[in-house]
């Protein structure tokens, strides 16, 4: 349940709010969850995820989490599961392009493209349309490039998906310049600054959104000690009354004891003289 609780959270942060961090650290909660649990197939598709935000961010520690996830998938290969395959495969494209491994990294995206039209699964189509779209684009082949870009991008508009999708638009500006096409490219990166802008408006509202949360969750706690305070304190108070009145009623009891056994002893002696 923590699993699928975490996987949910981590793809909701990215595709409607673009709040890589939250992701990355529900995604690194259920791989270990998946992990201690032996469930390997979540936990090469946890990998990839984990390689993808950091390959999106250009940060080299992306590609050992992307060994890991393709190792993994090797060894528990499922025909069930093709988008967790051709995930792993374009992952560890990128790495090996990313390491100027270009024939080697063509192996492996060619062998995503011969599964990726058969892929229920519009995140992992998008994002192989921008992996490989951005491969033939390294490799001057800007039109068939453009052509990958905007279906990817009709795709994310489409299923109102906004993973990937500023990316899109600047691989499409690239494209298009690239073509000596102007005018399109202005259109792509007047449409990608304006989108850039508006996830930067929306990330700075997560993060006011999450610290108010906090600010929130730790007055709470405040109050809720507080009252735990004014607990103790007023079970102190209660002791120590009761404690008082426990020794009054002894001593008047010794008072009442002493006084009964006086009148006794006075009786006695007027009986006897």
């Amino acid at each position: 349940r923590n699993l699928i609780y975490h996987n949910l959270r981590a793809v909701l942060a990215i595709q409607t709010g673009l709040d890589y961090a939250t992701a990355l650290d529900d995604f690194f909660r259920a791989r270990t969850i998946a992990h201690e649990i032996g469930h390997r197939s979540s936990e090469g598709l946890l990998l990839c995820n984990i390689a993808s935000i950091y390959l999106i961010r250009k940060d080299s520690a992306g590609l050992k989490y992307a060994r890991k996830a393709y190792n993994l998938k090797q060894l528990s290969a499922n025909p069930g599961q093709q988008h967790n395959r051709i995930t792993s495969l374009i992952i560890m494209g990128n790495a090996l392009q990313g390491l100027g491994q270009q024939d080697s990294a063509a192996i492996y995206y060619t062998a995503a493209l011969q599964l990726a039209d058969t892929a229920n699964d519009t995140n992992v189509r998008i994002y192989f349309d921008l992996n490989y779209g951005n491969f033939l684009l390294s490799r001057n082949a800007a039109a068939s490039a453009r052509t990958l870009f905007e279906h990817g991008l009709s795709l994310s508009v489409r299923n109102n998906n906004l993973r990937y999708r500023e990316l899109l638009l600047l691989a499409l500006a690239e494209a298009s310049f690239r073509m000596n096409d102007t005018k399109g490219a202005l259109l792509r990166y007047r449409q990608y600054h304006s989108f850039a802008d508006s996830m930067a408006r929306l990330q700075r509202e997560h993060s006011f959104y999450r610290l108010l949360m906090r600010n929130e969750q730790l007055e709470h706690e405040r109050a809720i000690q507080t009252k735990e305070l004014r607990l103790v304190k007023a079970r102190h108070q209660i002791s120590v009354i009761v404690g008082l009145l426990v020794i009054a009623m002894l001593i008047a009891a010794g008072i009442y004891a002493r006084y009964v056994h006086r009148n006794q002893m006075y009786r006695r002696l007027v009986e006897k003289y």
